[in-house]
């Protein structure tokens, strides 16, 4: 007998993101997300309102 598969409302997300992308497309987010969360540096920040 074979499973049956999850309702999307039974499905963590994680599990309803790896159903949904592929495994390229959730590493490249997920680096951009780590990106966009470290803090600037002084100096960027200077630089920026500087130009």
């Amino acid at each position: 007998m074979t499973k049956s598969k999850k309702k999307a409302t039974e499905m963590t997300d994680e599990e309803l993101e790896k159903r949904a992308f592929p495994k390229k497309v959730l590493d490249e987010l997920k680096r951009i997300a780590q990106q966009e969360e470290r803090p600037q540096s002084k100096q960027s920040l200077q630089k920026k309102s500087i130009t």
